[in-house]
């Protein structure tokens, strides 16, 4: 299984991925520092596999580049079709999160479909804006959560849907005493897609 813990990850690789995509996007350091809500330094440390990232900051990065995390944990694929079996889907842990990637990653493709898990008494930071005309749609599979659209509570219990327009900030946390799964497709635009 691709498992992907602080202890076990190849942060080398990591931060390789994450340079490569803000090279080839023509993005300096500094611009996806300020971007993603993060130090300069930190950003630098990361991309040196020198520090792991927790899910959040992974998520600020990614809309700092207009893209999702699964950009940095998988390979692209070209398959018209393509099984991606349970034990190859890429697991990543965070504390408080574990999200398990479910789509191929596509050339020119930003649709990523992932299942999150909180547990319980997770407090969520916020989340940098995707660019505008992204989308995240959200449908609940067990227990209960809130997500936080620029500063409103919405509370989602098991079978409830969210869309939202991921062009605004948004939290995501637990404050329930059980661990809740959700599923979240994220349709990331461009920047230049207004």
């Amino acid at each position: 299984m691709s498992d992907r813990t602080p202890d076990d990850l190849d942060v080398v690789k990591l931060g390789a991925r994450i340079r490569s995509e803000r090279t080839r996007r023509g993005i300096t350091l500094d611009t996806l520092a300020e971007r993603a809500g993060i130090s300069r330094s930190m950003l630098s440390d990361v991309e040196r596999g020198q520090k792991v990232p927790t899910i959040v900051m992974l998520g600020r990065i990614a809309a700092g580049l207009d893209t999702t995390v699964a950009r940095f944990l998988e390979e692209e694929r070209e398959d018209r079709v393509f099984l991606l079996k349970k034990d190859h889907q890429a697991l990543y842990h965070s504390p408080g999160v574990t999200s398990r990637i479910l789509s191929p990653l596509l050339p020119r493709n930003e649709l990523t479909l992932i299942q999150v898990t909180l547990e319980p008494g997770y407090r969520g930071l916020p989340l940098t804006p995707h660019a505008r005309g992204s989308r995240e749609y959200m449908v609940m599979l067990k227990g209960s959560m809130v997500t936080v659209l620029n500063g409103t509570d919405h509370t989602l219990h098991e079978g409830d849907s969210l869309y939202y327009e991921a062009d605004q900030e948004h939290i995501y946390a637990n404050p329930f005493d059980e661990p809740c799964d959700f599923l979240l497709v994220m349709d990331i635009k461009p920047a230049s897609a207004d």
